[in-house]
């Protein structure tokens, strides 16, 4: 699985469960909870205290058509406020999130991806390369949310 994520204290606990439980063929950031360099170091910093190795690609900075709109007023400015975190280890890896996303699966054979915010990384994948719509094994993602995870244009 590649799980797509803007971490947040929520995708906080998705990047432990998969870096615990899942064939986490990687991961990539999207800017929303918090701008983008936030998000991918907070997954940076997950990673490491996780004991992950799994590659982390950053990703999409803004939406494809509005601006962004970030969720200070529930994760904090740092997207993880609240919690005291150690200073991430590693950099984000050199390949843009959406170019892995092709790669890996068009390198796989049942590559899941698991958005759990913005699919503005898939979204700009599949318009690059929309052979891949035949080629992902599926999508689970978290979404739909009546209150919270929403916004008048989602």
């Amino acid at each position: 699985m590649i799980l797509d994520c803007d971490p947040g204290h929520d995708d906080a606990f998705a990047l432990i469960v998969a870096a615990k439980f899942a064939e986490l063929l990687g991961v990539t950031t999207v800017a929303g909870n918090a701008p983008l360099e936030l998000t991918t170091r907070n997954a940076r910093i997950i990673l490491d205290l996780c004991g992950s190795h799994a590659p982390l690609h950053s990703g999409a900075n803004k939406p494809l058509v509005q601006p962004p709109v970030f969720a200070d007023y529930v994760h904090g400015k740092s997207g993880m406020d609240g919690a005291v975190l150690p200073e991430p280890s590693r950099p984000a890896d050199s390949t843009r999130a959406i170019d892995f996303i092709i790669d890996t699966v068009r390198a796989n054979d049942a590559v899941w991806l698991v958005p759990t915010g913005p699919l503005t990384n898939i979204a700009l994948a599949l318009t690059r390369a929309p052979d891949l719509a035949k080629r992902i094994a599926g999508i689970s993602l978290m979404g739909g949310g009546r209150l919270g995870n929403r916004t008048p244009t989602a």
